[in-house]
């Protein structure tokens, strides 16, 4: 019967027993490692080297080695190995994430881009992690996920392609990620006249973060655009579903769902909730072909 043997556990590896195995490497390469050929040759990752000395070179000088060009990092490489790390993961990769599971340091790729989103943006990657993100940006992303999935998202879904935005940022913003629920359900539950006050977190106490969002909505014939709350308590009460065919995003991610004046608003229609009804991209432009005949 075969014998399963475990790798050592090299988690905990000494500062001695990594200078050691680099010192091992560059005499079987007959040269100084770079960070892949070690990666590739050595018995401990990256992530290890990078948690006891900091960076490759310091690695290399605590061995007796001159830092070389090459671990000065080749930016076109290091970004390949973002891509990959990516693919991997599933999801565009925080820098944190990246010094983890990456062959080379962040902190080259966010010198040269400017910063990690930036690096992001540079290689097609979607910044899931922004400064300065206004409450509104947030409580839409979050609306938007909602209708998509049909159900309350959980801090795994936002992590998804769905989201913009990670529920780490809402975490930070509101607090808690259910503080961030609590926020959003407030705000669309909210009545249909001005609001200046909210519940935040089981007090009942103005959140400044969702006051702003509240002005301006009035009862009664109200602007043509739907705000974001009418929208999203239209499709709730839809069923995150077209009234006419049934599809939803749920169970079809291709289909988008829009709010649809029953009446138009150039006929009399206002945007009351008793006037708008979900419909998917489709059956609204079949919809307005037919207002016009």
């Amino acid at each position: 019967m075969a014998e399963f043997i475990l790798k050592p556990d090299n988690r905990n590896a000494s500062e001695a027993a990594v200078i050691q195995d680099i010192q091992d490497v560059a005499g079987r390469l007959g040269r100084t490692p770079t960070l892949r050929e070690y990666s590739s040759n050595g018995r401990y990752s990256a992530s290890v080297i990078r948690r006891i000395f900091g960076t490759w070179n310091a690695a290399l000088g605590k061995a007796g080695f001159a830092p070389n060009v090459e671990a000065r990092v080749d930016i076109d490489r290091a970004s390949e190995d973002v891509l990959r790390i990516a693919k991997e993961l599933g999801h565009p990769p925080t820098h944190r994430e990246y010094d983890e599971h990456g062959v080379y340091s962040s902190k080259p790729l966010r010198n040269h881009f400017g910063s990690w989103n930036k690096t992001l943006m540079a290689l097609g990657l979607s910044v899931r992690f922004e400064s300065n993100i206004s409450t509104e940006r947030l409580i839409e992303n979050l609306e938007e996920v909602w209708v998509r999935l049909g159900r309350q998202p959980s801090w795994a879904d936002m992590s998804g392609p769905a989201s913009k935005f990670a529920a780490r940022t809402y975490a930070h913003r509101f607090g808690t990620w259910r503080g961030a629920l609590e926020a959003f359900v407030d705000f669309m539950n909210a009545d249909e006249s001005p609001v200046n006050e909210t519940r935040a977190q089981s007090d009942e106490v103005a959140d400044p973060k969702l006051i702003e969002l509240h002005q301006g909505v009035a009862p009664g014939r109200t602007a043509r655009n739907v705000n974001l709350r009418t929208r999203f308590l239209v499709m709730r009460r839809d069923h995150f579903s077209c009234v006419i065919c049934g599809r939803s995003p749920a169970k079809d991610p291709t289909v988008e769902l829009q709010i649809d004046h029953i009446i138009a608003w150039s006929k009399g229609g206002d945007g009351t909730m008793d006037n708008l009804q979900t419909l998917c991209t489709d059956c609204n432009l079949g919809k307005s072909d037919l207002d016009f005949l």
